[in-house]
This record gives C-alpha cells, structure tokens and sequence, in this order.
C-alpha cells in the first residue's frame, strides 16, 4: 500500500494546481486534521500495482471540525474548488465537478466528510465489505473496518457488511443504489 500511496500522492487533483499529497499537507498542517481515505479508490490502491490507473475519485473523511475543514479548502483552493456535490450534505469535493475522466494518473476530485458522520453511523447505511478499509496516510496504516474488507479483496468475493438478519434493513437504506454501484 505505501508503494502505490506514493504514486497516488503524487498525482494532481483536477482543476487545482496541486497533488493528492500537497491537499493532504495542507489540511494536516493548516487545520490540525487528520485524514482518512476509504471506499473504492482506497481498495483499488491495495491492489499490487496501480500504473496506468486511470483518473477516478477518492473519498475521505477528516477529523477536526467540518466547518473549520470546509473554510481552510475556501481559503486554499476557492469556492469552485470546494463545494457540496449533493445540497444538505456535510461533504466537500475538493477539485473538479467533473465526474470521469479518460486522463490516466489523475484524481478527479477528493470528496471530504466528517469523520463522525461516515464511521459513527450504522452499518446499515455502509456499501459493500470491499469499500470499508480505510487509510491513513500519515501513519501508512489500514484499517480494515468491517474485519472482512480486505479477505474479500485478496478472494476477489464481496459481502453485505451486516449480518444475515440486517439484510432487509440493509437493502431498505438505498439498497436499490448500492445494488447498482
């Protein structure tokens, strides 16, 4: 993991003049954050290489205050820089609004959250085991959040992330979206 961290820091975020490792940087000294990734970009960085990997999205979630976070990302990158993608939401993308892109080797955007508001809630609401390990940069240290994540990736498998008797519930929180994604 800490082989492909280095790549990935390394690379530019759409529509800012700055790497994944300097938005890091940033945060972490400017606000006293800590920054964790997870979800998909997070599980596609476990994999043994990721040259040529083509540009996607990353999501994060951070530490400290939302509020303060969200005004140090104004201040730094600008308000078309960071913004909410979905109204009413505590997230801010930081980068393009754009949401693909065929450039390789480029991340389109960071989408941010607080940090209680992504791992303090139920499982119920989570996608799949596979996107729940979460990365800490700082420190160069995964957390497998569900303790199934990373068996199912090296097992090429995907599982629910409640027990059996959930799954209704499961399915009843945007089952319909997470079946899709």
């Amino acid at each position: 993991m800490a082989k492909n961290w280095a790549i990935l820091s390394k690379m530019k975020i759409t529509g800012l003049n700055d790497t994944l490792q300097g938005v890091v940087e940033s945060i972490q000294r400017e606000g006293g954050c800590k920054i964790y990734f997870f979800g998909g970009g997070i599980r596609d960085a476990v994999r043994p290489s990721i040259h040529g990997w083509i540009g996607g999205d990353l999501d994060a979630s951070v530490t400290c205050d939302f509020e303060k976070f969200k005004n140090i990302c104004i201040k730094k990158y600008g308000f078309q820089n960071c913004f909410s993608p979905k109204p009413k939401t505590k997230i801010i993308r930081i980068g393009s609004a754009k949401t693909y892109t065929e450039k390789k080797n480029e991340i389109i955007s960071i989408d941010v959250s607080s940090f209680s508001g992504t791992f303090d809630i139920s499982h119920i609401f989570w996608e799949y085991t596979i996107n729940y390990v979460v990365y800490d940069p700082k420190e160069n240290i995964l957390f497998d959040m569900t303790s199934r994540s990373l068996d199912d990736q090296c097992n090429k498998e995907f599982d629910i992330p409640v027990s059996s008797n959930q799954w209704l519930n499961w399915t009843n929180k945007d089952g319909i979206l997470k079946a899709l994604r």
